[in-house]
């Protein structure tokens, strides 16, 4: 029996209620201090969160007719990992890329890594946004290397925006499969 689409991001929001949400003071990576944290990497790195996150974002991704899936190292990573390997499980592989915080200072010396091409649709794909700073910084990096790339949509798990944040104020779509207040009800 094939699963619905709602019933995948069900279990997805309980994996990551149960593995990533965490009440506390921590200090975010845009500097803001929360009262809870959102550890996506704990179920982004889980066989039952991979398996979840391919399922609901690939079919986002191919509507939108990209080329490429990416993000910022090293939230993206596992996320981009998942796609990839759905889409070819689909029979539709796309290619994939991370984006380095800064430039390698050996080997080929790029920031952007992977099989992004100038004349590629992507998405940029993020585990948790707060400022939606990190992603602009991505997509900064991308267009200085690649200033043809096409950036179609910013996806995210969660959205601790609001979807007031730096992606959306620059006009980019953007979509989160989960707003922050649905953990915070729970």
């Amino acid at each position: 029996m094939a699963c619905s689409t709602t019933h995948f991001k069900e279990r997805l929001f309980q994996e990551i209620q149960t593995r990533s949400f965490r009440k506390g003071k921590f200090t975010l990576a845009s500097g803001k201090t929360s009262d809870y944290y959102i550890d996506c990497r704990t179920t982004t790195l889980s066989g039952e969160g991979a398996y979840l996150i391919g399922h609901l974002l690939t079919p986002i991704i191919q509507e939108l007719q990209a080329d490429a899936v990416g993000g910022m190292s090293i939230g993206a990573d596992p996320i981009v990992s998942s796609v990839l390997y759905h889409s070819a499980a689909m029979g539709k592989p796309l290619e994939g890329f991370l984006v380095r915080k800064e430039v390698k200072k050996h080997g080929a010396q790029r920031q952007v890594e992977g099989n992004l091409q100038p004349w590629m649709r992507a998405v940029l794909v993020e585990d948790v946004i707060t400022t939606g700073g990190s992603t602009l910084q991505a997509i900064e990096a991308i267009h200085k290397s690649m200033p043809s790339v096409q950036i179609v949509k910013v996806l995210a798990l969660v959205d601790r925006s609001n979807g007031d944040n730096l992606i959306t104020q620059n006009g980019i779509p953007f979509q989160a499969l989960y707003p922050v207040s649905q953990f915070l009800q729970g």
